[in-house]
């Protein structure tokens, strides 16, 4: 056990988070399993065999095909083993630094799953818990400083090519500071934002790893998300209205620019907000007849689509839907059999938005972590119009080989409009248009080149047009 004294940031987190994760919706829910990946379908993940029944889901791979978390491998006493889970090898353990039972979890997977990282117990680090980095190679290998040291602490999230993470570790004096690590120099401490006590936490990377979000103690009594890059550094989002000073940055987008979160928005509730340097801070609206209590966790690779929990349920926001349970959207959107099961939480989401993982309760009463993979939620559908003040209508052809095009209706008030198509995982290919255009009509078209005029390869992309009111976005497919 750690001996320290549990720091306001910690408290909180412990007790919050968790709250949401396992808060548990009347809506019923079974599960239609063994569905071909290119249909809606979803599934529980099971657990490890040689405890009892538990597992929870922590996080999902940016191409939806692996989810990682922890579940009860061994009868002993507290006893807890990270697992990496595939549709085709289901759910196999990590195993753990230390020795005797096993006392491990899985945070974060890079893009394609090979990569991952979170904490085990160790006699190696200060507080016998240690950040680890694990490969199918090598194992699960603590993160050492560029002394070679290993540091107490925990990894949160990885790069997409699993090169960068970023997580919490406890200095030389006991306090805990967010840190960046990287082969070449090992964990490095991002520091925290002026305060009388030293606390900041690292929670997601960027897809490229430039830049990492978490909070930090901020000031005599607040605690403020933060932005860090290699330039500025850490840099704090500010204070939100209403409530007291407190608020936590969770994830960022593949392509480093929307940032997701919870504040307290009333002395004793928190509220959702997306955050990018251009719009600033802003709040979904709420459901209706639900707690006003919910908690962004996760974003897409291109900032379209939110996903995280309420006091009511897990919770999904895109900006044609706007926020909505996911319950609801699974059974009635989609046409999913959640017969007894309790959906206690969305924890994650793949890059292009497809595959979100959490956890909940299974039809048996077990606490037990689940995938659900539906159509891309992002994609704004004929016509349709978001809140950023512009409308999108596909003229095609989609799918296409050498030109596609889209319709752009600009409303008066949109302000200055970007238009990026970026890669499933939240990297930028070409920059359309970045102006402020006169309202109407106007046509984006891509001839399937990148930035360098080279043409980029056969695969899925993204459409995603921006205004500092919000974003919207259409999936584009190329073909030989």
């Amino acid at each position: 056990m750690d001996p320290r004294p549990r720091t306001p940031i910690q408290r909180c987190l412990e007790v919050f988070p968790l709250a949401l994760l396992l808060a548990i919706t009347p809506l019923a829910a079974t599960v239609a399993r063994a569905a071909p990946t290119d249909a809606p379908f979803f599934t529980g993940l099971g657990d490890l065999s040689g405890g009892d029944f538990y597992s929870i889901a922590n996080g999902v791979s940016g191409d939806g095909s692996t989810v990682v978390g922890t579940s009860h491998s061994s009868s002993s006493q507290n006893s807890f083993e990270a697992f990496r889970w595939t549709e085709s090898g289901g759910m196999v353990g990590l195993g753990t630094l230390g020795p005797g039972a096993p006392k491990s979890t899985a945070n974060a997977a890079s893009f394609d799953g090979s990569v991952i990282v979170g904490r085990a117990d160790t006699s190696l680090a200060l507080a016998d818990r240690a950040p680890y980095r694990w490969t199918a190679q090598t194992g699960m290998v603590a993160l050492t400083d560029s002394l070679g040291q290993a540091r107490g602490g925990e990894a949160h999230d990885v790069s997409g090519d699993g090169a960068v993470i970023a997580g919490v570790h406890i200095t030389d004096i006991g306090e805990n500071e967010a840190f960046r690590w990287t082969a070449a120099n090992g964990v490095v401490g991002l520091g925290w934002l002026p305060t009388d006590s030293n606390d900041s936490f690292a929670f997601g990377i960027s897809g490229d790893g430039s830049v990492v979000v978490g909070c930090s103690n901020s000031g005599t009594q607040g605690v403020a998300p933060f932005v860090w890059s290699q330039g500025p550094g850490m840099v704090s989002l500010g204070d939100v209205p209403g409530g007291i000073f407190y608020a936590i940055a969770w994830d960022v987008s593949a392509d480093g620019e929307w940032v997701v979160g919870n504040a307290r928005a009333t002395v004793n509730n928190d509220e959702s907000f997306i955050w990018s340097e251009a719009s600033g801070f802003i709040f979904p609206d709420t459901l209706r007849g639900t707690a006003f209590t919910n908690t962004a966790f996760a974003v897409s690779g291109d900032g379209s689509v939110v996903v995280g929990s309420s006091w009511n349920g897990p919770i999904i926001w895109d900006a044609a839907h706007g926020l909505r349970d996911v319950t609801a959207v699974l059974e009635d959107d989609f046409g999913l059999d959640l017969t007894g099961w309790l959906l206690g939480s969305v924890i994650d989401i793949s890059d292009d938005g497809s595959t979100i993982v959490g956890t909940g309760r299974n039809p048996s009463g077990q606490t037990e972590g689940w995938i659900a993979r539906i159509p891309v939620l992002s994609g704004i559908g004929e016509g349709t119009a978001g809140p950023a003040g512009v409308t999108l209508f596909p003229l095609g052809p989609n799918p296409f080989a050498e030109e596609t095009a889209f319709r752009l209706e600009v409303a008066p008030d949109a302000g200055a409009v970007r238009a990026d198509v970026l890669g499933v995982d939240g990297r930028r290919v070409r920059v359309l248009l970045d102006a402020r255009l006169a309202p109407g009509a106007h046509v984006l078209r891509w001839d399937g080149r990148d930035a360098a005029g080279r043409r980029a390869g056969a695969g899925t992309f993204l459409l995603r047009v921006a205004t500092s009111r919000g974003t919207i976005s259409s999936k584009i497919l190329r073909v030989p």
